[in-house]
């Protein structure tokens, strides 16, 4: 598994730091820079904690397509929070107008057609005024298509079908 390395980022953003621990690369986004998100790619194994993802010009965490032969398109070890004691993501996806939300979605899903049934953790984070980790923090503004800042956004494509787990906070 690959970590980025400090040094090795752009000046602009130094102050995103990767570490390689546990079953998974750990990040940790501390920067306050406009345009700093995280792709990812599906297939990847990888756990987000305590991360702020906030006023990007697009989508505060999307996860991409694998691609090419062969890849394969499995949300199941991208680990952005889950269910039990200390393992809430506790990451900020998404803020509401006026505080620098994300144009597109705070989480943003894009597999291509014919992935199967796939599920992706993210329980225990914040959306526009949702807390996940609350009780009945009420439901989250969902798109197909990613944009108009919502706070979670799922394309859709034959053959595809993805649930994204969000803890309390429902989803329509």
């Amino acid at each position: 598994m690959q970590s980025l390395r400090p040094g090795r980022l752009p000046r602009h953003q130094q102050r995103l730091h990767d570490r390689q621990g546990g079953p998974g690369v750990r990040s940790r986004c501390t920067s306050h820079l406009r345009h700093l998100f995280l792709r990812i790619l599906a297939g990847s194994k990888v756990k987000v904690r305590n991360s702020v993802f906030q006023a990007n010009i697009g989508n505060g965490i999307h996860v991409y397509p694998a691609g090419g032969a062969g890849a394969t398109n499995s949300l199941a070890d991208i680990d952005l929070g889950k269910a039990g004691a200390g393992n809430a993501g506790n990451n900020v996806l998404q803020t509401v107008a006026g505080s620098d939300p994300n144009s597109g979605a705070g989480l943003c899903v894009d597999l291509p057609a014919s992935a199967g049934e796939q599920a992706l953790a993210a329980v225990g984070n914040q959306f526009a005024n949702r807390d996940c980790t609350a009780t009945d923090p009420g439901a989250l503004k969902t798109s197909t298509s990613c944009a108009g800042a919502v706070d979670l956004g799922v394309t859709q494509a034959t053959g595809t079908t993805v649930t994204v787990n969000t803890s309390t906070c429902t989803q329509p």
